[in-house]
């Protein structure tokens, strides 16, 4: 009869497997047609040989100092950055290539308090020294595994960067409003590379593109149901935004401003609940993508695939709340999430790369899983 074969439609790496069935048509053995051809129609049979991989009870990084508490983490190309704080309450950087698990590398000693810490284009942080040390923030930046850089002493209530230029939103003593500067990190003094981008309301959450080249700004009031998320374009005017586009209006408390492809996303805390929510980048108010809500929604992370949205949710109260790891799909397809981890501990940082998605606990690990 037919030699056995493997279905055109079969690939290794796929989690699913399409095998035809019913019957085929084999081919009888040479010099005996005659004798076999009323049997030559036979139900198809398939011998699988199944193969699934650990990954090592998800570490990918162990701690990078005892008793450390891994926090916010980010992606650029194939390496990882992740803030993590001492027993001390001091803070430190680490990072480690996806591709080589194990130990991870101190960039930044855990000797300072670093106050805001933001992965885009660059490693940007603001850094205050311990007590009693006198407090003067510093805007620092890091290029890929360079050692730090300081910019500027200034205290930024937001931090971000795209292209070649880094962003810090700060408030003058007094003032009822923000100012957004920019530094050119390739000018050969931070003071020739400064550029007064704009004037914003209250607030202090930024993020920024880079192609089209847009910044989104939270403004609070601190009122429940006032907060806005707005868009402006870049390079700015030094003044307020001319036409600002309001991406999501009448929000509570939004954290965690994200920027995937085509969307934004952040996490609101209206009173009583918690909600993950998203909109087109390029869309005025109301054009929602994703939508999740739940009493414990703590963190999102777009996907490269821009279909999808990573969240942690917390699942239990006490001094080491546990939480779940979970993934949202565009609507309209539904609002539910499929839950990827459970029982995690004191997940502090969530971001999404090409094959997996990673997150920190306080156990100062960093984690991974495999998207599927």
């Amino acid at each position: 009869m037919r030699d056995s074969i493997i279905p055109e439609s079969f690939s290794p790496e796929s989690s699913v497997v399409v095998l035809p069935f019913g019957e085929t048509t084999g081919t009888p053995p040479p010099g005996r047609e005659a004798e076999c051809a009323p049997h030559a129609t036979v139900p198809l049979a398939y011998a699988l040989t199944a193969r699934f991989e650990e990954e090592d009870n998800d570490v990918l990084f162990e701690t990078p100092a005892p008793s450390a508490r891994a926090r916010e983490i980010g992606l650029i190309g194939n390496r990882l950055y992740w803030l993590f704080d001492d027993d001390r309450g001091n803070s430190g950087i680490a990072t480690g290539l996806v591709s080589q698990p194990g130990s991870a590398s101190v960039l930044v000693p855990a000797t300072q308090t670093i106050l805001q810490f933001d992965v885009g284009r660059y490693v940007v942080y603001t850094t205050s020294p311990p007590a009693p040390s006198p407090p003067a923030a510093a805007l620092m930046v890091i290029r890929e595994t360079e050692a730090p850089r300081q910019l500027i002493s200034l205290n930024c209530l937001g931090v971000a960067s795209a292209e070649s230029r880094v962003y810090c939103r700060w408030q003058p003593a007094g003032w009822t409003t923000t100012l957004l500067y920019s530094w050119d990190v390739n000018a050969a003094a931070p003071s020739s590379g400064l550029r007064n981008e704009y004037e914003l309301p209250i607030g202090g959450v930024i993020a920024v593109t880079a192609s089209p080249a847009a910044l989104y700004s939270v403004s609070d009031t601190g009122a429940l149901g006032t907060a806005s998320i707005l868009r402006a374009s870049l390079p700015g005017t030094g003044g307020f935004p001319q036409a600002p586009m309001i991406v999501a209006s009448n929000q509570s408390r939004p954290r965690g401003l994200a920027i995937g492809r085509s969307f934004v996303s952040w996490v609101d805390h209206p009173e009583g609940r918690s909600i993950v929510r998203s909109t087109l980048a390029n869309a005025a108010s109301g054009a929602r993508v994703f939508e999740l809500v739940s009493d414990g929604a703590h963190l999102s992370a777009p996907d490269t695939d821009d279909q999808t949205l990573w969240a942690s949710l917390r699942t239990g109260a006490g001094p080491g709340p546990a939480f779940s790891v979970v993934r949202v799909d565009a609507l309209p397809s539904g609002q539910g999430h499929s839950v990827y981890r459970n029982g995690r501990v004191g997940v502090g940082g969530l971001v999404a790369g090409a094959t997996h998605v990673y997150w920190t606990q306080s156990d100062g690990r960093v984690y991974r899983a495999r998207k599927r």
